[in-house]
């Protein structure tokens, strides 16, 4: 574990993150995707494939009385999320498991379940092994982490997801397909000239309620921030 005098890789307003161990490091999506989710009414939360920790840490910064449970199939990362979140202010209510989720049987269901799962069915694969279970689903396809996911949720709990959008359609289908309906879909585009490349999505069990959608811009220039990213990320950043 990091000594107390040594920089922590990533540092937030109430947190820090090491990420040397792990494949896949904090980016600008992910931490949007942590504050965006909706967690306020949550006890039980689930994060699938933790990775650093990030969402997990998030989750529980926006809620004081949320537990988190990571799912983290590499070894080194769930041991360095586990560090993590011995280092935060919430570390009695977060624990990171080395785990398979495909593998996973909870004592209980969940109010919460968020991931950010790998995003590609196929590509060009990095020379790094735990990279590339991070980025391609060959480990976890979607379909089972869908119906996984909402075997393990209470009947008024949420699931939250971040995929590339051209995914968007699969998703939606593959949710109906196990009784989860879109109340939120956040579509994410990095600036204005750009189009959307990512999808925030929450589901439910309400069938035909109606499913609030939007378009989420990053940066307004090159160097700064739109507002409303900063809106939504300020509880996190230190300097925005």
């Amino acid at each position: 574990m990091q000594s107390k005098t040594q920089k922590a890789d990533f540092c937030f307003k109430e947190f820090a993150i090491n990420q040397d161990q792990c494949a896949m490091k904090v980016g600008v999506e992910a931490v949007a995707f942590g504050a965006w989710c909706h967690v306020n009414e949550a006890s039980r939360a689930l994060d699938i494939g933790s990775g650093t920790g990030i969402l997990s840490l998030m989750l529980a910064q926006r809620n004081d009385s949320v537990n988190v449970l990571g799912i983290e199939i590499s070894q080194r990362a769930s041991e360095q999320a586990n560090e993590n979140f011995q280092r935060s202010p919430w570390s009695k209510r977060l624990r990171c498991e080395n785990l398979d989720f495909l593998d996973f049987v909870p004592d209980e269901l969940y109010d919460l379940i968020v991931s950010n799962p790998p995003f590609f069915k196929a590509g060009i694969k990095s020379v790094s092994l735990e990279r590339s279970a991070a980025r391609f689903e060959e480990n976890l396809p979607l379909n089972e982490l869908v119906s996984r996911a909402s075997s393990f949720l209470k009947p008024k709990g949420k699931c939250c997801f971040m995929l590339p959008l051209d995914r968007r359609d699969e998703l939606v289908q593959l949710a109906e397909l196990v009784g989860l309906y879109p109340e939120r879909l956040t579509e994410v585009q990095s600036t204005a000239n750009k189009p959307p490349a990512r999808l925030f999505s929450q589901f439910g069990r309400a069938c035909g309620a109606n499913c609030i959608q939007d378009v989420l811009q990053i940066y307004a220039s090159e160097s700064k921030y739109t507002d409303s990213f900063r809106n939504l990320t300020e509880a996190f950043y230190l300097d925005l």
